[in-house]
């Protein structure tokens, strides 16, 4: 029976994570991967925008582009996880009103988030010195 894995987010965890589930498990299961953004930010790329090599159109890619190899993109907000009873729901994602069960979860510090339009603001602060 086809199982479906759901991976939330498509930062660099979420699309290397997806990437290595579709080669072990080679199209036996369905692969989701489940995001709000219309565009991939690429953020080992940061480094290159911040010093000028690279441009943000350089590093955003249409989210699109991944589904790939066994890879279904779906574009859908999800609410909050719930860290006591480890659920996600969402709104439009692989079915209506759905929910997923993540397993044990241990919520994480807050720490900030780095962005591409964060990097080229940075970039720019830089340059003007």
């Amino acid at each position: 029976m086809t199982q479906r894995v759901v991976i939330l987010g498509t930062g660099i965890g979420g699309v290397v994570a997806a990437n290595e589930l579709a080669k072990r498990l080679g199209g036996k299961h369905e692969i989701v991967l489940v995001d709000q953004a219309q565009k991939y930010e690429y953020s080992p790329s940061y480094l290159w925008l911040l010093n000028g090599k690279r441009t943000l159109s350089d590093i955003l890619v249409p989210i699109a582009r991944i589904a790939r190899n066994g890879i279904r993109v779906q574009q859908a907000a999800v609410q909050p996880v719930n860290p006591q009873t480890a659920w996600a729901t969402h709104r439009s994602a692989v079915s209506p009103g759905a929910g997923w069960c993540l397993g044990p979860l241990q919520a994480p510090p807050p720490r900030p988030r780095c962005t591409a339009p964060g990097a080229a603001a940075r970039r720019d602060l830089l340059r003007r010195g």
